[in-house]
């Protein structure tokens, strides 16, 4: 099975999020006590004094002081899952930066790469592409070895996004030998391995993926300042390679037992690929009831804030597909017309994501015995899945559609050629080995 991985991005940052400059100008009192209100749990007093923070370090003339509150308020609203908000103040502290600092410097690095990530996981991919490639080539100016692994890692996540799976373990594996080659083996290389861990699981490299998964492990077991979000990432990667497995009871649980403690961390986390993963065992399972409720879950704001426009797109074509199954066809139609339209104009059209939707909506438009439509968006997910996973039972049930309505237009060589494929395919697929059982129940309190 292929899961669409998608990442809660980690910001950099240059050394934590208290103000490191002392100041007596008014924005650093006000920084001070939006500091302590966050700490505190309450964010709405919070908000206003890093907004009045803000407002008062630009109305002094103070551009080291706007640039920092700014990037303090970005991080705020990205850690609320404000992505627009959260996008024009980390876009305000790097105009401020670029103002004050021409030179490069580890503060001007941090911006770019806080924006690049922020702007790719709100869906601006190219943005984000361009904001850390910045930021990598201050980094390397400024041989900030760290930074500059850390900033490739964010990179691979992007390619990831696109589908660009190559290029991303190529960014992963430079990321993992700067950090072996400064003997830099900490938090940081726990979370490039999980990034090539991810990767991995994405195209069914499923051996290749437990093994780098089981180095991330112990790193972040040995790390001190891993954080509830990274030991969350670790958990969804692993019940996907359960699943991948056909562990299923086994995944749901980790899946499962991952969302409640998102739920009860403090502050709540909200990682999407949680209930979406989730929702992807209960369509491959035919429990569509539950799959709906999720993903219905996920396209409802007060659930798990607002999605940028590709993340909702991907709900959206698996919620239609399941619409399909529970034969509510109409709402289906609309849903994958939307999901494909806004797909096919993104960085992320050639991804498996993409992929994925396209052939499920050829199945329905088979279904409708419009076979005109239904070749062309069959052809569309098999020219992505032969580039990335050309041996895979995605692959073959793939190319078994494509002979079922190959057959019905009459291009009889074309069924027969597409059904040897997939025969051949399905001789030569080896399930992949399982590894030893998980106690899913210790390994939760266990990476707690």
């Amino acid at each position: 099975m292929i899961l669409i991985l998608m990442c809660c991005f980690l910001l950099a940052t240059d050394g934590g999020s208290a103000n490191p400059i002392v100041s007596q100008a008014p924005w650093s009192k006000l920084l001070q006590n939006a500091n302590a209100a966050e700490d505190s749990g309450d964010f709405k007093a919070a908000e206003q004094y890093y907004l009045q923070a803000v407002g008062a370090a630009a109305d002094g003339g103070d551009p080291v002081g706007h640039f920092v509150v700014a990037g303090e308020l970005g991080q705020f609203y990205w850690k609320r899952d404000n992505g627009p908000a959260a996008v024009t103040y980390l876009r305000m502290a790097v105009t401020v930066v670029r103002r004050i600092s021409p030179a490069d410097s580890q503060q001007k690095g941090a911006a770019l790469s806080n924006l690049g990530v922020v702007l790719s996981d709100t869906g601006s991919l190219n943005e984000g592409e361009e904001s850390l490639l910045e930021a990598l080539r201050v980094f390397q100016n400024l041989d900030s070895h760290e930074s500059v692994a850390t900033t490739y890692d964010s990179l691979a996540l992007v390619e990831m996004y696109r589908g660009k799976y190559t290029v991303a373990e190529e960014y992963s594996k430079k990321s993992l030998a700067i950090l072996k080659e400064h003997g830099l083996e900490n938090l940081a290389t726990a979370r490039s391995l999980l990034t090539l861990a991810r990767i991995y699981a994405a195209v069914g490299r499923t051996p290749e993926a437990e093994r780098i998964l089981a180095q991330s492990q112990a790193l972040f077991r040995g790390s001190p300042s891993s954080v509830k979000a990274d030991i969350i990432q670790y958990r969804d990667t692993k019940a996907s390679l359960l699943f991948a497995q056909g562990r299923v009871s086994e995944a749901e649980r980790l899946w499962k037992s991952a969302i409640e403690s998102a739920r009860t961390a403090d502050p709540p986390l909200i990682i999407l690929d949680l209930p979406y993963h989730l929702a992807e065992l209960y369509v491959q399972t035919k429990q569509y009831s539950k799959a709906g409720e999720l993903l219905e879950q996920l396209l409802y704001p007060q659930a798990y804030g607002s999605l940028n426009a590709l993340t909702r797109a991907q709900v959206e074509g698996k919620l239609a597909f399941v619409l399909m199954q529970q034969h509510q066809d109409q709402r289906a139609e609309a849903l994958f017309q939307g999901a494909l339209s806004t797909m096919v104009a993104s960085p992320a059209n050639e991804s498996l994501a993409y992929a994925f939707i396209c052939l499920r909506y050829a199945r329905l438009k088979a279904q409708h015995k419009d076979w005109h439509e239904a070749a062309l968006y069959v052809e569309r997910g098999v020219k992505i899945e032969s580039a990335v996973i050309p041996r895979s039972s995605a692959m073959a049930e793939a190319l078994e559609l494509s002979a079922q309505i190959y057959g019905k237009l009459r291009r009889r060589d074309d069924a027969k050629d597409c059904l040897s494929r997939a025969k051949a395919m399905r001789a030569v697929i080896e399930s992949p080995p399982p590894s030893s059982t998980v106690d899913v129940g210790a390994l939760a309190a266990e990476m707690r």
